[in-house]
C-alpha cells in the first residue's frame, strides 16, 4: 500500500530542537506544509513533542518557531555514522506565520503554503499514544533503486507501523520488513 505525502522541498536550514529539558542542534533537510525532516545526532523518540527554532538565513530576520510531534526516527548503524547522522521526521502541530510565508516562497508554481488544517488534505495516520503503543523498526526501500533506510515508528499494529513509515518516507517507497521492538 502506497501512502501519498505532502510535496517536500529540499532545503538545508540550521535549527535547534528543544525536548527533554535540553537544546540540541540539527539541520533541516526537507520541509512541507505538514512536517519536516531534521538530521541530528541526538533525537527524541516517536510520540515526543519537540520545539524547533529555525533561522533560514542571516538575510531574513524572522526566526521561525514550530511545535511538532516526532512521527519517525531514522536510525544509522554505528559503523556508518562517519558518513552521516540519523534524524527525525516531524509532524507540525503549530507554526509561526513566518514559516508558511517562507514555505510559500519555496513551493513550485505558487502552491498553497497554508497550514494543513486550512485546506482539505489526506489525513496523516493517527498518532499512537507514546507510552502505550509498541515501537517498530520498519525497513523501506526506494522503488527501482537499491537505496533503503530503517525508520523507528510507533503504532498499534505492524500494518499501522507500515503506513506510518510509508507516510514518513514519501512517494516511491515500499516496506521490506517490520520488526517489533521492545522498549
Amino acid at each position: 500500500m502506497q501512502v501519498q505525502s505532502e510535496p517536500r522541498v529540499k532545503k538545508r536550514i540550521p535549527c535547534e530542537l528543544s525536548f527533554g529539558g535540553g537544546r540540541h542542534s540539527g539541520i533541516v533537510l526537507n520541509v512541507s506544509r505538514g512536517g519536516l525532516y531534521v538530521q541530528t545526532s541526538v533525537g527524541p523518540s516517536p510520540g515526543d513533542l519537540v520545539e524547533i527554532d529555525l533561522s533560514p538565513s542571516a538575510a531574513r530576520n524572522d526566526a521561525m518557531n514550530l511545535r511538532a510531534t516526532v512521527v519517525w526516527k531514522q536510525v544509522v548503524s554505528r559503523r556508518l555514522l562517519s558518513g552521516g547522522h540519523g534524524g527525525v521526521g516531524l509532524r507540525i502541530k503549530e507554526a509561526d506565520a513566518a514559516y508558511y510565508d517562507f514555505l510559500g516562497e519555496l513551493l513550485p508554481g505558487g502552491a498553497s503554503a497554508q497550514p494543513l488544517g486550512a485546506t482539505p488534505t489526506r489525513p496523516a495516520p493517527a498518532e499512537p499514544t507514546p507510552d502505550t503503543a509498541p515501537r517498530y523498526r520498519v525497513r523501506v526501500r526506494e522503488l527501482g533503486r537499491p537505496r533503503s533506510k530503517t525508520l523507528l515508528v510507533g503504532g498499534d499494529s505492524e500494518q499501522e507501523a507500515s503506513e506510518r513509515a510509508l507516510f514518513a518516507a514519501g512517494e516511491g517507497w515500499t516496506v521490506l520488513e517490520v520488526v517489533e521492538r521492545s522498549s
